[in-house]
């Protein structure tokens, strides 16, 4: 028969190997988590920046170099709406 602190021993022993193995698991699935995240937001920050600088540019052209057709000019309206 083992002795009462074999047990206690045993028993933290497979207790901590249990911790240990879920910590690892939720760390792996946390940082993927978190590179999804990030990933995402660039990608949004990106998609932001190309709308930006295209509405920029659309008001250039009517501002600046107006266009010299009404068609043209719609086209450009158009644009800057959506």
């Amino acid at each position: 028969m083992l002795e009462k602190d074999t047990v206690v021993a045993i028993g933290v022993v497979f207790t901590g190997s249990w911790v240990f193995l879920i910590s690892v698991t939720a760390l792996g699935i946390i940082a993927s988590y978190v590179t999804s995240v990030t990933a995402t937001r660039l990608k949004w920050i990106g998609d932001v920046r190309d709308n930006l600088s295209r509405f920029i540019s659309l008001i250039y052209q009517c501002a600046v170099a107006a266009p010299s057709s009404e068609p043209e000019r719609d086209k450009i309206f158009q644009e800057i709406a959506h």
